[in-house]
């Protein structure tokens, strides 16, 4: 979907929640993520969680490499369902 919409964004570590919630706001997908058609809102506290524990990870020095795709949100939590990570010291 991000592909298709050509939708994405970049958050310079360190950010705070704030900051990653506008950063959410600006999306053009943000629309689907409130709920559409009936379908239920994606949780936007799960998101912001998820966001922010892979930040805090990555802030402790340890990740050098990440890729999640997808990250599916759900009207209850946020599951990466494939993802890539690279794990060493930064050096």
């Amino acid at each position: 979907m991000t592909e298709l919409l050509e939708d994405s964004a970049i958050l310079l570590l360190p950010f705070c929640e704030d900051e990653a919630g506008q950063t959410l706001d600006g999306l053009r997908i943000n629309r689907l993520l409130q709920g559409y058609r009936g379908k239920p809102a994606a949780s936007r506290k799960a998101l912001l969680s998820a966001l922010m524990t892979v930040q805090n990870r990555a802030l402790e020095g340890d990740i050098l490499e990440l890729d999640i795709n997808p990250l599916m949100v759900t009207s209850t939590r946020a599951v990466a369902a494939d993802a890539l990570l690279v794990l060493g010291e930064k050096g």
